[in-house]
């Protein structure tokens, strides 16, 4: 009997992690958008995976990319906070 609670436990707490994950997600996702449009999935592949500018065939600029990356950081870390 016990470790059937254990089991439900178990459930609700994956179900928590997965809701603070898609929550995490998002909040990437809209910060990525919000920082530059026409660039977030490369602003996204960069800060998820490491990739650099130089591997990413970013259709902007070096200074525009980092400029929207830093952009990014900032409005991550004012939703956080």
């Amino acid at each position: 009997m016990k470790r059937i609670l254990l089991l439900e436990d178990d459930k609700a707490l994956n179900r928590g992690i997965s809701l603070k994950l898609e929550k995490d997600i998002e909040a990437i996702e809209q910060c990525a958008v919000a920082a530059d449009p026409e660039i977030y999935q490369y602003i996204i592949k960069s800060v998820t995976e490491g990739v650099k500018y130089e591997f990413l065939k970013v259709p902007a600029s070096r200074k525009k990319f980092y400029r929207a990356r830093r952009k990014f950081f900032y409005l991550l870390d004012q939703k956080k906070g």
